[in-house]
């Protein structure tokens, strides 16, 4: 198993050495994603797999004092995570404003990949990816990004749970004011 998580690590190691190169444009200009791990490609199967079960998404959300448990539609869902996971999140130039640094976890039996943002000017400020090191495939993403929208600031925290769940803390700072939510949306059993 050790083998296989080294050789595992190694590929990895090479694939992502290789998102520093000079990125690939297709005709149309579009950034070539092969060159960067497959987070669009995670969250697409991830909906699809939403989208194909007959399961419903329980959503729990808390703003202040206030609580509420709701079920989302499948389509509703689609456009809040095309919102949070927007192509240009990961486009010129702060695709490659990253700085990526892996770890390997054996108590834990995690891979991580971590990229903070080297641009202040970047909505996305961090992102954690856990695989796994026998499938190499991703078990969560964890995101920070802020956005700032006139007086206000949106910052935001958000959990992504293969097969599971999708959890985001908000916090609205609007001069003196702090509003602070949670949600979470629920379409799995945990493992």
């Amino acid at each position: 198993m050790k083998l296989r998580a080294l050789i595992s690590l190694w590929l990895l190691s090479g694939i992502l050495s290789s998102c520093g190169e000079k990125p690939a444009k297709n005709g149309a200009g579009v950034i070539d994603e092969k060159l960067f791990y497959p987070v669009f490609t995670f969250v697409n199967r991830e909906l699809n797999s939403i989208d194909s079960m007959d399961v419903a998404l329980f959503t729990y959300r808390k703003k202040g004092q206030r609580e509420d448990t709701t079920i989302m539609e499948k389509a509703e869902f689609r456009r809040y995570v095309e919102s949070v996971f927007t192509p240009e999140m990961l486009a010129e130039p702060s695709k490659y404003a990253f700085e990526r640094r892996i770890f390997m976890d054996e108590t834990i039996g995690r891979v991580t990949i971590s990229m903070d943002a080297g641009d202040p000017a970047t909505s996305v400020r961090r992102m954690d990816m856990l695989l796994d090191p026998e499938t190499d495939a991703i078990r969560s993403i964890y995101l920070e990004s802020t956005k700032v929208e006139g007086t206000r600031t949106i910052q935001r925290k958000l959990t992504w749970t293969a097969g599971q769940q999708l959890s985001e803390g908000i916090v609205e700072l609007n001069g003196d004011d702090t509003l602070t939510s949670r949600m979470r949306i629920s379409w799995g059993i945990p493992q």
